[in-house]
């Protein structure tokens, strides 16, 4: 069933929204972060850089969530799905890339999980309507 000469059908649509949603945001999310640190990072003391990310990653994405998931009709456990994966995406990108790739030691500091939390909580929150 196509909607236009040149479009995709609507269940493939539907599909790279939610690939992008939950893995291509989650990306995008993450990759700004590590931007972010490894310029930080000449900077900065090492065991800081997360509390200079933090502010800026916070408002991110939120508008991110805010932008992506606003007005939609999923199911909760779609927004349950987009936290995980966002929080998946950077548990395995901040181990390959930072913890073993560039040997930091105590990565997994208090910022760190409070970016875990949060980029759970906002997408989850955003989709069942608690952080408009």
């Amino acid at each position: 069933m196509e909607d236009g000469l040149y479009s995709r059908p609507i269940a493939v649509k539907e599909t790279s929204r939610k690939f992008m949603d939950m893995l291509g945001w989650g990306f995008i999310l993450w990759t700004i972060g590590f931007v972010m640190g490894m310029a930080l990072f000449v900077i900065v003391p090492e065991s800081m850089i997360g509390y200079y990310i933090l502010p800026v990653m916070l408002p991110l994405t939120f508008i991110v969530s805010y932008t992506r998931l606003k007005n939609r009709s999923a199911p909760t456990s779609y927004y349950l799905l987009i936290g995980l994966s966002w929080v998946a995406v950077a548990v395995i990108l901040d181990y390959i890339l930072l913890v073993r790739a560039f040997n930091v030691q105590n990565y997994y500091d208090a910022d760190v999980l409070l970016y875990y939390v949060l980029a759970f909580a906002i997408p989850v929150l955003q989709g069942i309507g608690l952080a408009e």
